[in-house]
């Protein structure tokens, strides 16, 4: 029986790439079309599609020219031993890219509902970490031969090669460290919507999307024992499973982080409107500025306000208005911007409990 995991390389990148493509271009539809606001987790996110697109077309075309396949198979096709080899490192470059930028997005999502200390600064530490671990995985293995050649042309075998120790010591480091990020970032959203003014249903639904994070996180887990096939002469062959699981992993992550952002998709679909705010009340609530509010009021409407991020409110709770009593119009700031798209200008007042009822009215 020939040792052969080329194929399975091939379908399930491209599953997974397909996966994750959907996902982004669904959250791009919504944050452009649907509620207008496209904020700096939202280009994170691109970027990390962007990244994993090419992880993936390296897998590919590595699968294409003989990633998962054993050394008996290049007896005389060293050419294409070649192009594997390559494809192969220059994947791994693009997969640590991917993971970073990926949970950067996650975090700075998470950064929008969080006003809880000890919540802000295990999201900060996780970005810290995050891009550290990815930084130092990124530039190990881009200078792990000089001349870069050498990875290719001899296998990484070289004496201006670095040792497969050293390389393995690194590719433990950055496993461990991005599964702690990434089931960092999929708990802890747990605790943050335990306590809030939501039914058990809702906390049960959002916190199964929000959890779904973890997932990236365990296939981060089940790659670990894979890692020593760092070390294994048949090297694209033994390989060919860190190379499955690493796409499982980034796309996973993707797709879990553009999910909970579809949720006026979702609504869309439900109600039957094109207009994320048609369906709902004339008169609803949303959170004040945090801006405009002292740091003892933050604390105090802590579980307030992000209940109302969560809630089903038109503008899903992504959008805030800066205002002073019975003022007109509103001012776009990145993902925190205008009113959803139909809104005539409304009048605002601010009420005693820190909310802003915002009521329609005929233009004159």
């Amino acid at each position: 029986m020939v040792k052969d995991k080329s194929e399975t390389i091939i379908i399930v990148t491209s599953a997974f790439l397909a996966l994750s493509f959907l996902a982004v271009s669904l959250r791009c539809y919504v944050r452009l079309h649907l509620i207008r606001a496209f904020g700096a987790d939202d280009w994170m996110m691109v970027l990390a599609m962007a990244f994993n697109l090419a992880f993936a077309v390296c897998g590919i075309a590595g699968g294409a020219t003989g990633l998962g396949k054993t050394m008996a198979y290049f007896a005389d096709k060293p050419n294409d031993l070649k192009a594997s080899l390559r494809f192969w490192w220059v994947g791994q470059l693009f997969y640590a890219l991917t993971g970073t930028a990926g949970r950067t997005s996650i975090a700075i999502s998470l950064l929008r509902i969080t006003i809880v200390r000890m919540h802000l600064i295990m999201i900060y530490t996780t970005i810290v970490l995050s891009i550290a671990v990815g930084l130092l995985f990124f530039f190990v293995t881009l200078l792990e031969c000089r001349p870069i050649h050498y990875v290719w042309d001899y296998g990484m075998m070289s004496p201006h090669c670095v040792s497969k120790d050293f390389l393995l010591d690194i590719a433990y480091t950055h496993s461990v460290i991005a599964a702690l990020c990434d089931l960092t970032l999929g708990i802890l959203p747990l605790f943050m919507i335990w306590k809030l003014q939501m039914n058990r249903r809702a906390k049960i639904s959002l916190g199964a999307i929000l959890g779904l994070g973890c997932l990236a996180g365990a296939a981060v887990v089940v790659r670990l024992p894979y890692n020593e096939k760092f070390k294994d002469p048949d090297f694209l062959y033994a390989t060919a499973t860190l190379s499955i699981l690493a796409n499982i992993e980034a796309g996973l992550g993707i797709t879990a982080g553009c999910l909970s952002t579809l949720r006026p998709l979702v609504r869309m679909l439900r109600d039957g409107s094109s207009n994320p705010s048609l369906g709902k009340p004339t008169g609803f609530t949303i959170p004040l500025s945090r801006s405009l509010l002292t740091r003892k009021e933050r604390q105090r409407l802590s579980h307030h306000e992000s209940a109302t991020y969560w809630a089903d409110v038109p503008n899903d709770g992504y959008k805030n208005i800066t205002t002073t009593t019975s003022a007109h119009a509103t001012k776009r700031d990145g993902s925190e911007g205008s009113l959803a798209p139909g809104y005539l200008p409304p009048t605002v007042t601010v009420q005693s409990t820190f909310e802003v009822s915002v009521a329609k009215h005929e233009q004159r």
